[in-house]
């Protein structure tokens, strides 16, 4: 009974671990777009903006195209980790399903934390406001991972 409930012990933290080895390497290597600075000269502008000095309107209308630039950056770079964590997550879940399968402590723990990214790379395509784009990515997911599910677990042994 202790051996099992450590190795699920295990077996969870692997898959939380690959995880947040994916989140976190798209965010080293593709970092996201950062969210402009709110101009100091607006820090302490009273009122409505419409009582705003001209210049405060000048800084108020650069700072909102920035913002609207970053808004639309963000959606770019989150359809682009999207699809690199879904990819990531299909690969883990290709791996756990065949190069792991004789280790299956560890092969779990993958399939796990494939479960775990596919989910991070579905939730991150719910930020590109994308609906067409976020069917893709869970139709794509969906599919592969009923493929792979019943070719390794239903689909009966070729006689030899």
């Amino acid at each position: 009974m202790y051996k099992t409930i450590t190795a699920v012990i295990y077996t969870i933290l692997v898959g939380g671990l690959v995880a947040l080895f994916v989140g976190f390497g798209i965010q080293a290597f593709y970092p996201s777009p950062k969210f402009p600075e709110y101009p100091h000269e607006l820090e302490f502008a009273k009122g409505d903006p419409s009582e705003y000095t001209d210049a405060q309107k000048v800084v108020k209308d650069e700072y909102d195209k920035k913002s609207d630039d970053y808004k639309n950056k963000q959606k770019e770079w989150s359809k682009n980790a999207s699809v690199i964590a879904i990819s990531a997550g299909l690969i883990l879940l290709i791996v756990s399903l065949t190069v792991l399968q004789p280790v299956p402590l560890i092969s779990n723990g993958f399939l796990l934390g494939s479960g775990f990214t596919l989910i991070y790379g579905t939730g991150t395509s719910f930020m590109s406001e994308d609906s067409k784009f976020q069917f893709a990515m869970i139709a794509v997911t969906l599919v592969v991972a009923i493929v792979l599910g019943y070719l390794k677990f239903v689909k009966p042994e070729k006689v030899k």
